[in-house]
């Protein structure tokens, strides 16, 4: 249902009933790759972990819904099963846009007994119809909620408190809550802050997936390659021919990429493999990000 922002923090059921769909050799996989040796326990500390795992192994990018444009495929967008998702990432390096890289986090949090959901909400400052336009994973323990979001990566769980302020440690990723109910982050591409709103809690796997598909009506992330890697307490983003580097200080440069450098920057600095770096099509010179 619909919340308004009085009303998104508010007593919760316990952990979810729901079984996860992911296979549990994926999820073996997944976790050597994010560098656990045996299967972690559902505490704070390994959630911290395992999130800035993601965020620096997995990132945001919309490389396979561009290389699904420029095959003229038909049918559902690629890698909303989390199954997929995760084998193209240990395959490609790709990662995803927010609806289905927040269902396979939400898979490998699930499937590790942590007390996990999925809600929806909205970009307010981001120039895009679609309501809602972003999807998210809320994890709580001990009580306490804490946003681990994979559109902003911002490695660090934010607490959210009704009524007390929190922040990111790192002013590279720039997130931070007013205690209302809302999050607020800086992304990789511009420092202005976006706030995001939470409408729909909790949301199911299938409505993820249908906001998902409905985003071939919309997105920024339709025509114009978007790839955001954190590394080094900083964030690298390649969007709109441009390589954009965000300092641990929250300093912001960009650089305009020469075409021939392009696949080089990808796979070598952003970590895609060859043969999908290959298949990702020139942007369509009319959308922009603000």
């Amino acid at each position: 249902m619909s919340l308004g922002l009085a009303n998104v923090f508010r007593s919760r059921r316990g952990a979810s009933s729901e079984r996860p769909t992911l296979r549990p050799k994926v999820l073996e996989q997944t976790l050597e790759r994010f560098g656990f040796s045996k299967r972690p326990e559902p505490t704070l500390e390994n959630l911290k972990a395992l999130y800035k795992a993601w965020s620096r192994s997995v990132g945001y990018d919309n490389v396979q819904k561009r290389v699904y444009y420029a095959e003229g495929r038909t049918g559902p967008f690629p890698n909303m099963n989390p199954n997929d998702f995760l084998n193209a990432w240990m395959k490609h390096g790709t990662g995803g846009s927010c609806w289905p890289s927040a269902e396979a986090w939400f898979q490998i949090l699930l499937s590790l007994g942590y007390d996990v959901r999925r809600v929806a909400g909205q970009m307010l400052d981001c120039d895009d119809p679609m309501k809602p336009n972003h999807g998210t994973v809320i994890a709580t323990i001990n009580g306490v909620e804490y946003a681990v979001d994979t559109g902003m990566i911002g490695e660090d769980p934010l607490p959210l408190i009704p009524g007390i302020e929190t922040a990111s440690p790192n002013k590279a990723f720039g997130l931070w809550s007013t205690g209302k109910g809302d999050i607020w982050w800086r992304p990789g591409h511009s420092r202005r802050a976006i706030q995001y709103v939470t409408q729909f809690d909790p949301c199911t796997g299938p409505y993820f997936a249908d906001r998902y598909e409905k985003t071939k009506e919309f997105s920024l992330f339709n025509d114009v390659l978007y790839v955001r890697r954190n590394k080094n307490d900083g964030v690298v983003t390649v969007g709109r021919g441009n390589r954009i580097v965000v300092t641990p200080d929250g300093e912001m440069s960009a650089t305009p990429i020469e075409p021939g450098d392009m696949k080089r920057i990808l796979v070598e600095e952003m970590h895609l493999s060859e043969e999908i770096a290959s298949k990702i099509p020139a942007d369509k010179e009319s959308i922009t990000f603000n």
